[in-house]
């Protein structure tokens, strides 16, 4: 199901217990945000909405996500999601930078990743009388689904989840 906006602006007299929703045209898919904290842009009082980690956490723990399951009958770990179905087949999997708030496993297959969440999680910080988005930052890590092939000596020892870090995205 398409849910949300394009997260330009919302409805406005927010709730700290409003659930908003956005469609990523990069995730295929709708996210949702939750009340994380208040802060401030340039001085004016605003709210910060996050992505709880339930948005990405396997359909094995999760089942609402089950959808989202494209490997079934085994899921992924949380954490990453396959947007190979909207990406014309390429075996592309999304995830926050660094695996931040993914299965630790995914964060100790690669050295030198240390997920932080100031650095590597989404939010939006939005002045809850207007609905205004004031400062927006999107975060994603582009990786490569990689499967075992024993005729390719790179590929000979992949496991079950041969996720590639390839590139990241900020905006």
């Amino acid at each position: 199901m398409i849910n949300g906006t394009d997260g330009g602006q919302f409805a406005p007299f927010l709730s700290k217990d409003s659930t908003l929703y956005v469609f990523s045209t990069d995730l295929c898919r709708s996210m949702y945000f939750r009340y994380e904290k208040e802060t401030n842009v340039h001085g004016i009082r605003a709210w910060r909405f996050t992505i709880p980690a339930t948005l990405f956490e396997s359909a094995d723990l999760r089942e609402e996500n089950r959808c989202f399951c494209l490997t079934s009958p085994v899921c992924p770990k949380s954490g990453i999601t396959h947007v190979s179905a909207c990406r014309k087949g390429a075996p592309i999997v999304l995830s926050s930078p660094h695996f931040y708030q993914g299965d630790e496993e995914f964060v100790r297959a690669v050295h030198g990743l240390r997920p932080n969440k100031e650095m590597h999680e989404t939010f939006l910080d939005i002045h809850p009388l207007t609905g205004l988005v004031m400062r927006a930052s999107k975060r994603l890590q582009i990786n490569v689904d990689l499967k075992r092939n024993d005729r390719l000596t790179l590929l000979k020892n992949v496991q079950r989840y041969g996720v590639f870090q390839s590139s990241g995205l900020k905006k």
